[in-house]
């Protein structure tokens, strides 16, 4: 089916907004090991600069809803990209400690703004048109992983400093931001009278629960991966990125072919067996294997993670007796909540106990997903 000519550059807006903060905390997970060496880092300090990343990413997202209603999609995507893209090439000149902190702070609020303001635009597309486009939306979020993952890695590996790569990757997303995401349209949420925040039922928190936890272990990827592999996988701090690349690739593939897979196995089997994938992946870690299982272990948790997500919002719009504004804010500050603040609490927890204990920890929540899943089994079937 041939879509309209502004349908299709609306799409094409909502794909961009997917990929564009992906893409530029990737940037962020290649920056961190940067970081900690530039600045002498100690683990404490490390814990507060992504305390300080998750801290700013609450009151993006908390700011989210309201300024959509009020100011529309198109501003909200557009100031966020702008102000994300200004962060993360200030964090890229390696400021003195308290600087970055602030620059942290700031970077983590756009993207969480960001993160928050598309998936409401992405949900709204879906119900406006009738279309299914949550899972391969969600690919292009995969996708800006993993650009930006290995264009950290190449150019990185070539000995391009960490801030001319910055430079190049960012001057890209602007260049693109500013064609597409003029075509962003603004869903009269005020006029319907939907309000920016609601008090959750029952399935809506267990459907928080299960995107704040999958994200959550993504967080981790993106925080810890590089330093677990520098620490115990014997790898330098140029492919240190390689663990958080795997995710994101695996990820990928599998978004590519969510549609495919939802039809062939069922939304239900799919959920389940991620949730398994990815305590399976984690418990690899926990026990530090050898380097190639330590990498097994990533892609497992990749493919794992890759459909929860993307199928848990469809399971949300589903439900058509509940406002579109409200929920989806709520799923997505629980989901961007577990990968911008979850590492903050994750890092105190291995100052305290270690790093590979935070991976068993994670293991552990996964199930708690699990459960929830098993409890939502009637709304999960009805995405297939």
């Amino acid at each position: 089916m041939r879509l309209p000519r502004p349908l299709r550059a609306q799409i094409r807006a909502a794909r961009l907004g997917y990929l564009f903060p992906a893409a530029v905390i990737a940037l962020w997970a290649a920056l961190i090991p940067y970081l900690r060496e530039a600045l002498n880092l100690s683990a404490p300090q490390v814990a507060q600069l992504v305390f300080a990343f998750g801290a700013g990413s609450i009151a993006g997202m908390a700011a989210a809803g309201p300024l959509t209603k009020y100011t529309g999609s198109r501003f909200t995507c557009s100031a966020a990209a702008a102000g994300s893209v200004i962060c993360i090439f200030m964090l890229a000149l390696f400021p003195p400690f308290v600087m970055a902190l602030a620059c942290a702070a700031a970077f983590a609020l756009c993207a969480g703004l960001l993160e928050v303001a598309v998936n409401i635009y992405g949900v709204g597309l879906e119900r406006e048109y009738k279309l299914r486009l949550i899972t391969p939306l969600h690919a292009y979020y995969s996708a800006g992983e993993v650009l930006g993952a290995l264009c950290c890695l190449i150019f990185l590996t070539c000995g391009v400093p960490p801030l001319w790569t910055v430079c190049c990757f960012t001057a890209l997303l602007t260049l693109c931001a500013c064609c597409f995401f003029p075509a962003i349209v603004n869903f009269d949420f005020k006029g319907r009278g939907e309000r920016a925040f609601m008090l959750p039922d029952r399935v809506t928190v267990c459907l928080c629960l299960i995107v704040l936890f999958t994200y959550m272990t993504g967080g981790a990827m993106v925080d810890w991966s590089g330093i677990f592999l520098h620490d115990y996988g014997s790898l330098t701090l140029k492919q240190a990125v390689l663990g958080y690349a795997l995710v994101s690739l695996s990820m990928l593939c599998c978004r590519i072919y969510g549609n495919r897979l939802t039809k062939a196995l069922g939304a239900l089997p799919l959920v389940l067996g991620g949730a398994a994938l990815m305590i399976l992946g984690l418990a690899m870690l926990w026990l530090r294997l050898p380097l190639p299982g330590l990498l097994l272990g990533f892609i497992f948790i990749g493919c794992g993670m890759a459909n929860i997500t993307p199928l848990s919002y469809a399971a949300a719009a589903r439900r058509t007796e509940l406002p579109l504004l409200p929920t989806v804010s709520l799923m997505s500050a629980a989901g961007y909540g577990g990968i911008l603040a979850g590492p903050a609490l994750l890092g105190a927890a291995a100052s305290l106990v270690g790093l590979p204990m935070v991976f068993l920890i994670l293991a552990l929540l996964c199930l708690v997903s699990l459960v929830c899943m098993i409890r939502l089994a009637a709304l999960y079937r009805s995405c297939t």
